[in-house]
């Protein structure tokens, strides 16, 4: 019992930071801003990140290898409607006519936030092409 209550205090005393925090922290210190993160665990989240020394943006989505197909659905789906609060909350929209094709449908290197976007959407909206 003692132990619990010296345990809860010290995390109560300590600050707490999100994932999000977290990655924010990280890629500040690499000159990338963070304009889009979803987590749903340490191997399916999203992001899409501003470099600004190359003016490049990059769009990630990854979803967890050994979780079960249903899994991954519900997974990408949890990731759609964060994505979707996000355009709507950012002011962008997703524009199909920007998607490029890219070597690796997890990552993808863009010119515009317009062909980053365009990369999130379209992997959420069909999923199966990350489940191999």
């Amino acid at each position: 019992m003692e132990y619990k209550r010296k345990l809860r205090t010290a995390l109560g005393e300590k600050a707490q930071i999100s994932e999000r925090q977290r990655a924010e922290g990280e890629l500040h210190k690499l000159g990338v801003e963070l304009l889009f993160h979803t987590y749903i665990d340490r191997f399916s989240f999203a992001e899409i990140t501003h470099n600004t020394a190359t003016t490049k943006y990059d769009a990630i989505i990854y979803l967890n290898e050994c979780a079960t197909n249903e899994e991954k659905r519900a997974n990408a789906a949890a990731m759609r409607k964060a994505f979707d609060a996000w355009l709507e909350g950012s002011g962008h929209t997703a524009d199909p006519t920007a998607l490029t094709e890219v070597p690796d449908p997890c990552e993808g290197r863009f010119d515009t936030l317009a062909g980053a976007i365009a990369h999130i959407d379209h992997i959420l909206r069909f999923p199966d092409l990350l489940l191999i």
